[in-house]
């Protein structure tokens, strides 16, 4: 995500929510490098408590509890209230998904044109 999509398109409007918790072995708050995804339009987050999984994990399609290495996209129009809104697209992981996700992102992207 942070080469195909954030620096091919630098000049987009885009904001990321990076959200990080324990997951394997080896991860902890400690040991977490909190810029990862170095972009400025991304926020990287710390979630110890899996609060965000828990929310947002049944909007991905095809995943199991607890969610994660996985991503939703809202549109601009999104509005967050007691319940979070419905993804335009959800995938998991990532990496495995990251086709779909750089094909549902780019009528998105605001390149200023």
């Amino acid at each position: 995500m942070q080469q195909q999509i954030l620096e091919y398109h630098s000049n987009s409007d885009i904001k990321v929510y990076v959200v990080w918790f324990n997951m394997l072995s080896g991860d902890s708050r400690q040991g977490w490098d909190g810029y990862l995804v170095p972009d400025p339009r991304a926020a990287n987050l710390w979630d110890e408590d899996r609060l965000t999984s828990a929310a947002l994990g049944p909007s991905v399609k095809g995943a199991a509890p607890p969610v994660w290495d996985a991503y939703l996209l809202y549109g601009s129009e999104a509005t967050w209230g007691k319940e979070p809104p419905r993804p335009i697209s959800t995938g998991a992981t990532i990496y495995a998904t990251r086709e779909r996700l750089q094909k549902d992102v780019l009528p998105l992207l605001d390149e200023g044109q």
